[in-house]
């Protein structure tokens, strides 16, 4: 394993020898050749991986026959993982995860549509990395009935407001019915519903909510 922070000998050594100038001049020097040789060996190994390679990426497009290109880094990586998935079963996950090697945040998307053998592919407007080597990847893996559709989207949270204006209103008045009567056929009863057993009389002034 690679040690991740800059060498310096004198951290595993008494302290007392940083005392002296000389031991303390050959330490450094000693721990200067040492990290330039630790930054060798982690570039080396940086670039073993498709995912932290630089230089090493022409050694994977030749593998690969992909021409060279002078595209970003990001770039020539999503289109070597894409060559690397010849043998991939091409369905829906496999389009989703195709597209999103070209897109920064992963937000893209893949919606069938059955009806009209097409699909439409979702990207997050202005975070595609290159829209011209994400077409080339497509056109190789869609199959030949399918066809396809861009559809840039934004997402956001916000809140929305509506709100009106009265230009024009009709009041109508429905007046109550007075000249009505109640007629009683024949002799009324008392029916008794309840008993009172206790009262209380509040008497409230009339400017009590003055």
């Amino acid at each position: 394993m690679i040690r991740k922070n800059e060498v310096d000998i004198l951290r595993y050594l008494p302290d007392f020898l940083s005392k002296d100038p000389i031991f303390s001049k050959v330490s450094n020097t000693q721990s200067k050749e040492h990290e330039r040789l630790r930054l060798l060996l982690q570039d080396l190994s940086d670039n073993l991986f498709i995912e932290t390679a630089t230089w090493g990426l022409k050694y994977w497009e030749e593998m690969l026959n992909i021409p060279s290109n002078k595209n970003d880094y990001q770039t020539r990586r999503a289109v070597i993982y894409s060559r690397l998935n010849n043998n991939i079963i091409v369905n829906l996950k496999f389009f989703t995860d195709l597209v999103n090697l070209f897109v920064v945040d992963k937000l893209g998307k893949v919606i069938e549509q059955p009806k009209d053998y097409s699909i439409d592919i979702l990207i997050p407007d202005n975070k595609v990395i290159s829209f011209d080597e994400m077409n080339k990847v497509i056109r190789t893996f869609i199959p030949a009935h399918l066809a396809w559709r861009y559809i840039a989207y934004i997402e956001g949270k916000g809140k929305f407001y509506f709100g009106g204006m009265v230009s024009r209103y009709m009041i109508t008045n429905i007046n109550a019915n007075s000249g009505f009567d109640i007629k009683i056929n024949g002799i009324t009863k008392n029916n008794v519903i309840g008993i009172v057993h206790t009262t209380k009389i509040i008497n409230i002034p009339a400017n009590y909510y003055e």
